[in-house]
């Protein structure tokens, strides 16, 4: 009798069922005893030093309910949106995904950090007057700290007042932004003083700016007239690849929209002209600055230009 008692009780404790509660309770007991904090600087471990953690990171979701938040956090921090490759679907059925499955999805939305915008597409793609910059206006984030956006040659078309509308619109929203980079845009010299003013009024946290081939076509001769900034940009990182006729050089400093002292890190590569350097040296931009670049091959010799630099 006691030996079938012994078998009974080995049977119910091997049962799937008991497995499962001792699973379960063990679970939670570990979770009461242990701080969250650990399990979340664990899932942190995880995806620093994991270059392929995505598949564990999904697991760890799944694993239990607490570990979510931060699980998901590492899962959709990044999100790239390239128009670049050849889809199945068209155009607009691209942009509605965007919107129905990510922009409008509560479980991914508060987590992304990162976001990145490459808004070249393929003419086969296109079937009407569609185009990738729609987005642009569905964006829902609001705790981007990093955005980078390729434009892809935009021209000063019909439509540049809604796109520039919209890219202010989205940087008021991010006030936490550390990193913008914008590439291939036409812009005009007072949407670039909005540009760089709505960044002095809203992104008190903005470390690193890189404009990079950035084109005009039309010129204002108000310039004097635009409101000044409300107080400098203390940028850590500036980074300037004018594009072909348009002194972005020059511009950048004749306003003041950066706190040079502040900057350690400034690159400048294009179209620079004697009036950009001026304004340069006349900054004194460069008392803490530790890396610096500047493409001068487009600048003829000037002994004003000397001398300048020779004074400062």
């Amino acid at each position: 009798m006691d030996k079938v008692g012994d078998e009974l009780t080995r049977a119910t404790v091997l049962s799937p069922q008991y497995l499962r509660t001792s699973v379960e309770y063990i679970s939670s007991s570990m979770s009461a005893m242990i701080p969250q904090e650990i399990f979340d600087l664990c899932i942190d471990w995880l995806e620093a030093s994991h270059e392929s953690s995505l598949p564990t990171l999904k697991t760890c979701t799944l694993i239990c309910s607490s570990w979510l938040p931060r699980a998901r956090y590492h899962i959709f921090r990044r999100l790239s949106v390239d128009f670049r490759f050849r889809f199945r679907e068209t155009l607009p059925e691209l942009i509605n995904q965007l919107r129905t499955e990510i922009f409008a999805n509560p479980s991914i939305v508060p987590y992304v950090r990162v976001l990145s915008l490459q808004l070249q597409y393929s003419l086969g793609h296109q079937t009407g007057s569609e185009s990738p910059y729609e987005i642009l206006s569905d964006i829902p984030f609001t705790h981007l700290q990093q955005l980078h956006i390729n434009f892809a040659c935009s021209l000063l078309t019909k439509d540049y007042p809604w796109r520039l509308s919209r890219l202010l619109r989205l940087l008021k929203n991010n006030p936490y932004l550390e990193h913008l980079s914008l590439r291939n845009f036409a812009i005009d010299a007072q949407s670039m003083h909005e540009l760089l003013r709505t960044l002095a009024t809203y992104s008190s946290c903005m470390k690193t700016l890189a404009l990079d081939d950035i084109r005009s076509f039309r010129w204002s001769k108000t310039e004097n007239a635009w409101p000044t900034p409300p107080r400098p940009i203390s940028l850590e990182r500036l980074l300037v690849f004018d594009g072909p006729d348009f002194d972005l050089m020059s511009f950048v400093f004749r306003h003041g929209f950066f706190d040079w002292n502040a900057l350690k890190t400034l690159a400048l590569v294009g179209s620079f002209n004697e009036a950009g350097v001026k304004a340069l040296v006349e900054s004194e931009c460069g008392r803490n600055t530790s890396f610096l670049t500047l493409d001068l091959r487009n600048l003829r010799k000037s002994e004003s230009l000397i001398r300048s630099f020779r004074k400062h």
